[in-house]
Protein backbone atom coordinates (compact mmCIF):
# COMPACT_ATOMS: atom_id res chain seq x y z
CA UNK A 1 0.00 0.00 0.00
CA UNK A 2 1.35 3.29 -1.25
CA UNK A 3 0.68 6.01 1.36
CA UNK A 4 1.56 9.78 -0.29
CA UNK A 5 2.26 12.61 2.10
CA UNK A 6 2.91 16.76 1.08
CA UNK A 7 5.30 17.79 3.19
CA UNK A 8 6.39 21.56 3.36
CA UNK A 9 9.83 22.26 5.33
CA UNK A 10 9.54 25.13 7.77
CA UNK A 11 12.57 27.39 8.69
CA UNK A 12 12.27 29.33 11.55
CA UNK A 13 15.02 31.90 12.26
CA UNK A 14 14.65 33.74 15.82
CA UNK A 15 16.91 36.57 16.85
CA UNK A 16 16.24 38.74 19.63
CA UNK A 17 12.35 39.48 20.03
CA UNK A 18 11.86 39.01 16.15
CA UNK A 19 11.10 35.78 14.11
CA UNK A 20 10.43 35.05 10.81
CA UNK A 21 9.44 32.32 8.53
CA UNK A 22 10.65 30.91 5.60
CA UNK A 23 7.87 28.28 3.43
CA UNK A 24 9.58 26.35 1.01
CA UNK A 25 7.66 24.23 -2.00
CA UNK A 26 6.43 21.30 -1.32
CA UNK A 27 8.34 17.93 -1.16
CA UNK A 28 6.21 14.64 -1.86
CA UNK A 29 7.11 11.91 0.25
CA UNK A 30 6.12 8.58 -0.30
CA UNK A 31 5.67 5.84 2.53
CA UNK A 32 5.91 2.17 1.57
CA UNK A 33 4.70 0.07 4.03
CA UNK A 34 7.45 -3.05 4.34
CA UNK A 35 6.17 -6.92 4.16
CA UNK A 36 7.92 -9.95 5.32
CA UNK A 37 9.86 -12.06 3.19
CA UNK A 38 7.98 -14.70 0.93
CA UNK A 39 4.45 -12.74 1.37
CA UNK A 40 2.65 -10.71 -1.72
CA UNK A 41 3.78 -7.66 -2.83
CA UNK A 42 3.66 -4.58 -5.60
CA UNK A 43 7.42 -3.46 -6.39
CA UNK A 44 10.33 -4.04 -4.92
CA UNK A 45 10.39 -1.13 -2.53
CA UNK A 46 7.67 -3.47 -0.47
CA UNK A 47 10.47 -6.36 0.00
CA UNK A 48 12.81 -6.38 2.87
CA UNK A 49 16.94 -6.64 1.90
CA UNK A 50 18.02 -8.33 0.42
CA UNK A 51 15.17 -9.20 -1.93
CA UNK A 52 13.11 -8.10 -4.35
CA UNK A 53 9.66 -8.46 -5.63
CA UNK A 54 9.36 -11.43 -8.26
CA UNK A 55 6.69 -12.73 -10.30
CA UNK A 56 5.89 -16.17 -10.00
CA UNK A 57 3.65 -18.46 -12.04
CA UNK A 58 2.04 -21.75 -11.61
CA UNK A 59 1.02 -23.79 -14.18
CA UNK A 60 -1.69 -25.98 -12.81
CA UNK A 61 -2.45 -27.58 -16.42
CA UNK A 62 -5.83 -26.19 -17.23
CA UNK A 63 -5.04 -22.60 -15.91
CA UNK A 64 -1.70 -20.97 -15.40
CA UNK A 65 -1.74 -18.58 -11.75
CA UNK A 66 0.75 -15.30 -11.42
CA UNK A 67 1.40 -13.57 -8.37
CA UNK A 68 4.72 -11.81 -7.26
CA UNK A 69 6.35 -12.22 -3.70
CA UNK A 70 9.53 -10.94 -1.58
CA UNK A 71 12.24 -13.32 -2.65
CA UNK A 72 15.02 -13.79 -4.46
CA UNK A 73 17.06 -16.25 -6.12
CA UNK A 74 18.91 -19.53 -4.51
CA UNK A 75 21.11 -21.97 -5.24
CA UNK A 76 20.27 -24.46 -2.09
CA UNK A 77 18.17 -23.57 1.18
CA UNK A 78 21.10 -22.10 2.86
CA UNK A 79 20.37 -19.18 0.42
CA UNK A 80 16.79 -18.18 1.84
CA UNK A 81 16.33 -16.24 4.45
CA UNK A 82 13.41 -17.09 7.54
CA UNK A 83 14.14 -20.61 7.26
CA UNK A 84 12.52 -20.47 3.12
CA UNK A 85 13.27 -23.12 0.97
CA UNK A 86 15.29 -23.35 -2.12
CA UNK A 87 12.96 -24.46 -5.17
CA UNK A 88 13.45 -24.77 -9.04
CA UNK A 89 11.05 -22.64 -11.13
CA UNK A 90 10.25 -23.40 -14.47
CA UNK A 91 11.18 -20.77 -16.08
CA UNK A 92 13.88 -18.73 -14.83
CA UNK A 93 16.89 -19.21 -11.81
CA UNK A 94 15.34 -21.10 -8.53
CA UNK A 95 13.68 -18.82 -6.01
CA UNK A 96 13.58 -19.48 -2.21
CA UNK A 97 9.46 -19.90 -1.12
CA UNK A 98 7.97 -20.12 2.36
CA UNK A 99 7.39 -23.60 3.32
CA UNK A 100 4.02 -24.65 5.23
CA UNK A 101 1.87 -27.12 6.85
CA UNK A 102 -1.81 -26.16 5.05
CA UNK A 103 -3.01 -23.13 3.36
CA UNK A 104 -3.25 -21.23 6.90
CA UNK A 105 0.46 -20.38 6.26
CA UNK A 106 0.19 -18.77 3.15
CA UNK A 107 -0.82 -15.23 2.28
CA UNK A 108 -3.90 -14.57 1.09
CA UNK A 109 -4.38 -15.97 -2.57
CA UNK A 110 -1.56 -17.98 -1.88
CA UNK A 111 -1.94 -22.24 -0.98
CA UNK A 112 0.14 -24.95 0.81
CA UNK A 113 1.35 -26.66 -2.70
CA UNK A 114 3.14 -30.03 -2.53
CA UNK A 115 5.36 -30.79 -5.95
CA UNK A 116 5.13 -34.10 -7.76
CA UNK A 117 9.09 -35.26 -6.52
CA UNK A 118 7.46 -35.08 -2.67
CA UNK A 119 9.62 -32.20 -1.94
CA UNK A 120 8.03 -29.76 1.21
CA UNK A 121 5.12 -27.97 0.40
CA UNK A 122 5.55 -24.41 -0.16
CA UNK A 123 3.37 -21.42 -0.52
CA UNK A 124 2.47 -20.88 -4.15
CA UNK A 125 0.14 -18.60 -6.09
CA UNK A 126 -3.50 -20.48 -6.47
Amino acid sequence: MRKTFSLSIVWLAMAGCSAEAEVGPAEEVVVVDVVAFYDPCAVDEECPLPSNCTGVAVDYGDVVVEDAMCTLECFDDFDCPDGGVCRGAESGPPLCYRPCFDDLDCAVGWGCIEDEFGFEPVCQPV
